[in-house]
């Protein structure tokens, strides 16, 4: 975490492992607020998740009973409105595991991301009548590309097959609370977060958001060692997840960011040949890690600061998460 402070502008950080053997370690440095003058940050302060959150809403996904494992592939359209025509028919053949799998058609790159827009209030999953509007930007499981809308539609495809809500799931049978896992449109960071790097966006970012809509996708607040201990006691799921390799006519591409998914995780090969698995958090000053390997030695991080070159922290982690495995 020193590395993290000194070189990669992240001023507050926690560093959870926990290695195969069930072994717990955990690291903290930095100050909520004025170092030297607030308080120091703790095992418990509550850090944003940002795109961490995908694995809490994976987990909760997942836990379905065993005679409804097939959800995964229902189709969406037939969840959440079965009378939507959709101008792109290709729509129609979204299921549920391809928005999980970020295969569903989506490319942020292209199309943008209409649950990140400043200011704007996002269709999903307020009306859901508009994806009938959507253009795909490739055929469903063809390739994968990174999604956060993805997220977003398979909660409410969600509670649109189980009468329920994912959160009200996630609250009361996985009792997540106790985890230290909370949404950050009810109970936000204590942290002040490091916005000397970004360009064009300072604290007040998060006011210009809809948070309960981006629950799923990165809606979340918590803390290293309490996310951690949530993904231990679902390990299973992980394991599902890394076993959900899809069927795709694009080969995957290991050595580029975001160029294969197994599941949620986005599985890496370094220039060894290691293969780790991993899922990376970013937002408006900070940024977060999650690393996982065949073996089940997990890291995660989360940071209260933001580099100037976005991808040059994630690296330092993966770096030392291989030499450490």
């Amino acid at each position: 975490t020193g590395d993290l402070a000194k070189y990669y502008s992240s001023p507050a950080n926690q560093v959870a492992v926990i290695t195969a053997d069930g072994d717990a370690f955990n690291c903290v440095n930095g100050w909520l607020e004025t170092p030297f003058l607030s308080e120091k940050v703790t095992l418990d302060t509550r850090f944003r998740l940002a795109s961490l959150s995908k694995i809490v809403s994976y987990i909760g996904l997942l836990t379905v009973e065993k005679s409804e494992a097939h959800w995964l592939d229902e189709r969406v359209l037939d969840l959440i409105g079965s009378e939507i025509t959709p101008s792109d028919a290709r729509i129609r053949r979204i299921r549920v595991r391809d928005l999980l799998n970020h295969t569903a058609g989506f490319d942020r790159r292209k199309s943008g991301d209409p649950m990140y827009v400043p200011g704007a209030q996002p269709w999903c999953p307020h009306r859901l009548e508009e994806i009938k509007n959507l253009v795909l930007d490739a055929d469903p499981g063809e390739r994968y590309s990174y999604s956060n809308l993805g997220y977003c539609i398979a909660a409410v495809s969600y509670e649109k097959k189980y009468k329920k809500t994912l959160w009200s799931h996630l609250d009361e049978d996985m009792n997540t609370s106790s985890y230290g896992l909370s949404y950050l449109n009810e109970l936000d960071s204590e942290i002040h977060y490091n916005f000397m790097r970004q360009e064009h966006f300072g604290p007040d970012f998060i006011k210009l958001f809809d948070w309960q809509a981006l629950r799923a996708p990165m809606g979340m607040t918590g803390n290293a060692h309490g996310l951690a201990a949530f993904v231990k006691k679902n390990q299973s799921i992980i394991e599902f997840s890394r076993s959900s390799k899809q069927d795709s006519s694009e080969i995957c591409k290991e050595l580029i960011a975001e160029g294969c998914y197994d599941g949620f995780l986005e599985r890496r090969k370094s220039s060894e040949g290691k293969i780790t698995w991993n899922q990376r958090g970013y937002m408006f000053g900070m940024s977060a890690t999650f690393i996982i390997d065949d073996k089940n030695n997990m890291l995660i991080w989360l940071g209260a600061g933001e580099n100037a070159m976005p991808m040059a922290a994630h690296q330092h982690i993966q770096r030392y998460f291989e030499q450490a495995f």
